[in-house]
């Protein structure tokens, strides 16, 4: 398959944790008087943070303002989260049985670097990563591809090589236009919803999946 890497979005496809995200967007706007159902978080999922604000606020934001309000809201939703934070099942599994076969293995994610030490920690599969691409290093968020870009980049490999593990729409199309396949995961959407958007070659429950189990045998 020419396959020498797997990027794996962290949010809602190594944790299965984009509704307490919401729950925390929500509270969070309630605060500034703005009312948002959770529901439009999902939408926007793959976004930057300060994408995502300035949709809501109604305007851009400055860097300042996206500081202090992320840092109120990703406060909120650590804390929300902790008790509830585990690896989407067969995770750890998939992860080292595929470093056995020599894959790398990158994380590509929109959340903010407090975030990814809080969720790779808490995982316990830091060191079954060969590299982290963050928000905070690409100017444009998914649908953008730059994040997927600057994973396989940081592995060393070119972006066909790569296949991608994908909870959103947006993610999806990210993988599309950085010229990788992916698997969509059904942690936010039904698999006939997945089956239907772009950049979906495979979909899959979890991690125990046949679909996900099976891309190691063509390895």
């Amino acid at each position: 398959m020419g396959v020498k890497a797997f990027i794996f979005d962290m949010d809602g496809t190594m944790v299965n944790n984009m509704s307490w995200h919401c729950k925390a967007w929500s509270e969070f706007f309630r605060d500034q008087g703005i009312e948002v159902a959770e529901e439009e978080f999902m939408r926007l999922a793959g976004k930057t943070t300060k994408e995502l604000i300035s949709t809501f606020i109604g305007r851009p934001v400055t860097d300042e303002e996206c500081r202090q309000f992320a840092a109120q809201k990703e406060f909120l939703y650590r804390t929300l989260y902790r008790p509830h934070l585990k690896p989407v099942p067969g995770l750890r599994q998939f992860l080292r049985d595929a470093r056995a076969k020599g894959i790398k293995i990158a994380v590509a994610t929109a959340a903010d670097p407090k975030n990814i030490e809080f969720t790779l920690s808490l995982l316990k599969v830091k060191d079954l990563l060969d590299a982290v691409a963050g928000a905070a290093e690409v100017r444009h968020g998914k649908p953008e591809p730059d994040i997927f870009l600057l994973a396989a980049s940081k592995l060393g490999v070119q972006p066909a090589d790569c296949i991608v593990f994908e909870d959103a729409e947006m993610g999806l199309e990210a993988a599309s236009r950085a010229g990788m396949r992916a698997v969509a995961m059904t942690t936010g959407h039904a698999r006939e919803q997945l089956q239907a958007m772009k950049g979906a070659t495979w979909v899959a429950d979890d991690f125990n999946d046949p679909q996900v189990r099976s891309l190691l045998k063509m390895i």
